[in-house]
């Protein structure tokens, strides 16, 4: 019970939060610090798994929140998702990750070592992009009624 609010509460204060601080268009993404970040993160108190940051996205454990686009701009980590969100960093090191919640609570992660971690994110599913769509129909006949069948298939760009 206890994990399901803690992944629920860091999703809900990721994903619905105001309006950031304006960042000026000057200032570059710190690409160190976000390569500190990837990984998966733990909660302190917990330790469980909340988020996979791969690239420049986050996954969240919990699947009912979708992944978003981040970056990493001064002192603050910028979220691209339904809004764009900025969560001051209190504290980042290879294995420490403190950041404020849009409530000003302290989110206090560290970096899992342990490979068995990932399993919270086995159903974070990488999409692929497709490109075209084929549409396949069919008629079945069964007990004297006829029934029209539709199959839509993507095709993988890789596969063209």
């Amino acid at each position: 019970m206890y994990k399901t609010l803690s992944i629920f509460l860091l999703s809900a204060i990721l994903a619905a939060c105001g309006t950031p601080q304006q960042q000026s268009s000057s200032v570059a993404e710190d690409r160190e610090a976000k390569s500190l970040l990837q990984g998966i993160w733990l909660d302190d108190d917990t330790e469980t798994a909340l988020l996979k940051i791969k690239g420049d996205t986050i996954y969240y454990a919990d699947v009912s929140a979708a992944p978003v686009a981040f970056k990493v701009v001064g002192d603050s980590l910028l979220t691209f998702g339904a809004r764009t969100c900025g969560y001051k960093i209190e504290k980042q090191g290879e294995y420490i990750f403190w950041f404020y919640s849009e409530t000003g609570d302290i989110i206090r992660l560290h970096k899992a070592e342990n490979e068995s971690d990932s399993l919270a994110f086995v159903r974070t599913v990488e999409v692929p992009v497709y490109t075209e769509v084929v549409k396949k129909d069919s008629i079945v006949t069964y007990d004297n009624v006829r029934y029209r069948g539709y199959m839509f298939t993507s095709i993988p760009p890789e596969s063209r």
